[in-house]
């Protein structure tokens, strides 16, 4: 697991998607904070057998699991409530958890075969997608504007 700054999923070396459990706190994030996710038929299936059912994953799963399919150069995806300074804009505002989020992001990034992409998403944060995790490191934040406008 050779992150420091806090992901919210990560693609292992055997294709599985890892994404941070539910009201974990991403400072000190570890392993243990994770859950394997599969995105089946709109369910999203997750867990390892015996684990505790308080380890359900982010409400984002299903749109990362989505995301990594979309774009099956990327391994790792950060995900946060603030804006990335200076990048890009998707065009309109998406709630937090909604899958339009995906038609979003792919309007705004549409090649399958990126390695790596920075992007605001208007009215609720940012996305990071990288094949390696340096492609996230050094990622400057800047806090919304509030009231913000749509």
């Amino acid at each position: 697991f050779p992150v420091t700054i806090p992901l919210t999923s990560f693609r292992d070396g055997n294709g599985e998607i890892w994404v941070s459990r539910r009201n974990v706190n991403k400072e000190g994030i570890s392993k243990k904070d994770f859950v394997p996710v599969r995105f089946r038929d709109g369910v999203v299936e997750y867990g390892i057998a015996g684990q505790s059912e308080e380890a359900k994953p982010s409400v984002d799963a299903p749109i990362h699991c989505e995301l990594y399919r979309l774009y099956p150069m990327i391994n790792y995806i950060l995900h946060g409530h603030v804006y990335l300074d200076g990048e890009k804009l998707t065009s309109s505002p998406i709630p937090c958890g909604a899958m339009e989020e995906v038609d979003e992001i792919f309007h705004a990034m549409p090649s399958f075969n990126c390695r790596s992409f920075l992007l605001n998403l208007r009215g609720h944060g940012f996305i990071a997608c990288a094949d390696k995790t340096e492609g996230l490191r050094g990622l400057k934040f800047i806090a919304r504007p509030i009231p913000e406008s749509q």
